[in-house]
């Protein structure tokens, strides 16, 4: 799910605990369909006419249970931000979300949950070795992975497991550099300032690279 912003009805409750109007919350992005264990979930947004002293929460559960992960206080103008990193023992499998708005550790309203699925860590490349070479004036270099994405629900995020060769191709379509690399390793491909495409096999990936400095671009394998 990838929408820029999505509304998210509240239905807020008096003390009493009967439903009263309804208070949006805008979220800046919608909220993923899949995370990953060690993954950091950002969630931004605002509540509109927030309660005094009222703070928000991102909250998990995976029966009827809800239990807070991430908290913020609310903002004068409603605007929150939320940080929440997958802990490692977390079970894989189906999880639920939702936003809540919470004064005094009592829940004044929340959103519908969310349905999403927990999946495996991301398998990271090793970190990128620095250039061997000492780099041209007018040069920067590149430096990523080769990562497979997708696949069986919910799918794997991993760098590649075999070797590899990545290329570099500059707008005119000359490759100006490539790399070969071994199982689970980043590339580091030195390469005039410039736009580049990148290349290993049918995965591809785009750098814009500015002279002295590195420039992050990894190269995708998307699975069906």
């Amino acid at each position: 799910m990838t929408a820029s912003a999505a509304v998210l009805a509240l239905v807020a409750g008096s003390p009493t605990g009967a439903a009263g109007a309804l208070s949006p919350i805008v979220l800046r992005k919608a909220l993923p369909d899949v995370v990953r264990i060690d993954q950091l979930v950002t969630v931004t947004g605002r509540a509109r006419t927030p309660p005094r002293r009222a703070r928000v929460a991102l909250e998990s559960a995976r029966t009827t249970a809800w239990r807070v992960v991430a908290s913020a206080n609310l903002r004068r103008s409603g605007a929150f931000s939320l940080h929440w990193r997958v802990p490692q023992d977390t079970a894989t499998g189906p999880l639920k979300l939702r936003i809540a708005v919470i004064r005094q550790r009592r829940l004044l309203t929340s959103t519908a949950p969310v349905q999403l699925f927990v999946g495996s860590p991301k398998v990271n490349c090793a970190p990128p070795v620095p250039p061997a070479i000492n780099i041209p004036v007018g040069d920067g270099w590149i430096v990523g992975g080769v990562y497979g994405i997708g696949g069986a629900f919910p799918g794997v995020y991993q760098c590649a497991s075999a070797q590899y060769t990545v290329t570099a191709t500059n707008a005119s379509g000359d490759i100006v550099a490539r790399d070969t690399v071994a199982a689970l390793h980043s590339y580091t491909l030195v390469v005039p300032a410039g736009s580049y495409t990148l290349a290993s096999g049918a995965c591809r990936g785009s750098a814009t690279v500015t002279a002295g400095r590195q420039t992050k671009a990894d190269t995708v394998c998307d699975y069906p």
